[in-house]
């Protein structure tokens, strides 16, 4: 799929990574296409299955919220055994994220909790069914989270790179329960229209456009990404797990800023546990990504402990604002 796309594809799924509820009509003045031509370039994509959905990019930090990621290797289960425990995580109220990967592990996921004591009771309530599978778990927790857009989208040269950091908002945001109802409809459908919206949070068009500017003005929306099938744009996924001595700020802020200058990473994550730090990146070998991961530890140096991978083959879920 990724020798039919042209370079007016590639430049509409960069504008979509960047805000995927921008209006047809401003994407086609950025890509210099009438507005029918970008929305019949984005169905067609659809269909051949490049773009999935577009979702809302919610703070869980605005709520209190906590994220886990739990990392599992199997025992005794075939590939059919796997996708059963697979389809039965999905359904999970509290899981924000879902892949199978290769390597170090099978599969990884991120639960999203309202308070700390409930991680265990959320896993092993929904790990039980299966555990006699598992072979080994580990888990960390998020304390810093840095999203980058996908700028090797586009050439070399083209386009400017955002990022999007999950952190503690100033005050406590204002949050009703028509507000969450807001955001249960646009979590999965970012380009869902006011009147839609409004149907199911009860509230009318005006107040929906003004309720989704406050949520946006104060942090809780962080934006609008588009989900794309890697495989057929041409590009591998993967996860890099960095174990460290206790980095240097100066080294943390080498490293932080390679990572923005970085067209493939995608998220930098602090974390506590097993390792510090988890890089994602998309590359489009196995050599491009052999050399950023030593460009990687080459920044570290003497304080890079222990490092591993994995090569994420499906992302299965991904949701900012889970049921729960």
């Amino acid at each position: 799929m990724d020798n039919i796309l042209d370079l007016k594809d590639r430049k509409i799924l960069y504008e979509l990574d960047a805000n995927a509820r921008a209006p047809y009509s401003a994407i086609a003045k950025k890509v210099s296409l009438s507005k029918q031509s970008v929305a019949l370039r984005v169905r067609r994509m659809q269909e051949a299955g490049v773009i999935g959905k577009f979702v809302t990019v919610v703070n869980p930090e605005a709520f209190g919220y906590s994220v886990y990621k739990v990392y599992l290797k199997l025992q005794d289960v075939d590939m059919e055994g796997e996708k059963k425990i697979l389809e039965e995580l999905a359904t999970h109220p509290n899981l924000g994220w879902l892949v199978s990967c290769m390597g170090k592990f099978d599969i990884m996921l991120a639960i999203v909790v309202d308070k700390p004591f409930s991680f265990e009771k959320v896993y092993y309530g929904m790990t039980r069914p299966f555990s006699r599978f598992i072979r080994e778990k580990t888990a960390t927790q998020s304390i810093g989270t840095v999203e980058y857009n996908r700028k090797h989208l586009l050439p070399k040269d083209e386009g400017a790179r955002k990022r999007t950091s999950f952190h503690k908002l100033a005050g406590e945001p204002k949050i009703d329960g028509t507000d969450g109802k807001i955001l249960a409809a646009l979590s999965q459908d970012a380009r869902a229209q006011n009147i839609e919206i409004m149907k199911k949070a009860g509230a009318s068009g005006r107040a929906v456009g003004y309720r989704i500017k406050q949520l946006e003005k104060e942090g809780v929306i962080q934006g609008y990404r588009c989900v794309f099938d890697r495989e057929k744009l041409g590009l591998q996924y993967y996860k890099i797990f960095l174990d460290t001595s206790g980095l240097e700020e100066a080294t943390k802020k080498k490293l932080l800023a390679f990572c923005e200058f970085e067209p493939g990473v995608t998220s930098f994550v602090s974390c506590i546990g097993a390792w510090d730090i988890e890089i994602e990146a998309e590359v489009r070998s196995a050599q491009e990504f052999q050399k950023l991961l030593m460009d990687i530890r080459n920044i570290l140096s003497d304080e890079l402990r222990d490092y591993d991978f994995a090569m994420i083959t499906k992302e299965l879920l991904l949701d900012y604002y889970p049921k729960s």
